[in-house]
């Protein structure tokens, strides 16, 4: 999985990656930052070389975490929960659906500053019409 955070919203974005190799690590940030955006990222090999942007990086590895402006705590916080509702809440995740988990998981930390009754009435507008077929879900028929 590969995220990014807007600190200025505090809002995520995230998806399901098969690597994490320059290209898509580095896709990801093109796709979700506009050009000259500072980004702040850990010392992953695949992030060097990045164009377009502001780049800085924290070392994980030797145990620095924050280094003036870098850091990634908003991520890393958002991995965290995510993990822990894994534990606590789906006990498993299928890689099938992988990406539905996510961005279930993506929408609820995205809405968390709303007031309950806007969430709920957020939530319903964007369940309207949306549905799912047993077919689809499991990749068969049922019955």
């Amino acid at each position: 999985m590969v995220g990014v955070t807007d600190r200025s919203t505090g809002q995520v974005s995230v998806e399901v990656a098969n690597s994490t190799d320059k290209e898509t690590l580095q896709g990801v940030i093109r796709k979700n930052t506009k050009q000259g955006t500072k980004v702040f990222t850990d010392e992953h090999r695949s992030y060097t070389g990045m164009v377009d942007v502001g780049h800085k990086s924290v070392k994980h590895g030797v145990g620095e975490y924050v280094n003036v402006q870098a850091h990634t705590n908003g991520i890393d916080s958002f991995w965290s929960l995510l993990k822990r509702s894994y534990r606590g809440t789906y006990h498993q995740m299928s890689v099938k659906h992988l990406g539905r988990y996510v961005a279930d998981f993506r929408g609820r930390h995205n809405i968390r500053d709303m007031w309950t009754e806007e969430q709920m009435r957020f939530l319903a507008r964007m369940m309207a019409g949306a549905t799912l077929s047993m077919k689809e879900l499991i990749g068969r028929k049922a019955g």
